[in-house]
């Protein structure tokens, strides 16, 4: 995925291949897996590892269902970043996240 001429510049999607590529309905890389990965608690972090997210950085999050979880802590990871940076930081009194990604 990447932006057409004249959009956005600097645009760096954050594509996770084994929750996007369904091209097999059964067996490896299938959908099946994809249902399975993207429910499970952990996994949006480890996704966001490999990039470096700072305050300055936005994102879009989308999800065709809206309560899976992978996409629910990837958009709590970015909004940590922006708390973890900012001056009020030390006043957040926001609870962890339980290990079924709800607070």
């Amino acid at each position: 995925m990447w932006p057409r001429y004249g959009s956005f510049p600097g645009f760096n999607p954050i594509v996770e291949l084994s929750l996007t590529f369904h091209n097999l309905v059964v067996g490896a890389n299938g959908q099946r897996q994809a249902m399975f990965l993207e429910n499970v608690s952990g996994l949006a972090e480890r996704i966001l590892r490999n990039f470096a997210i700072t305050q300055e950085d936005s994102a879009l999050v989308i999800s065709s269902s809206g309560c899976n979880i992978v996409p629910i802590e990837i958009a709590e990871e970015f909004s940590a970043a922006a708390f973890a940076s900012s001056p009020s930081s030390a006043t957040n009194t926001a609870r962890p996240l339980q290990q079924t990604g709800r607070r």
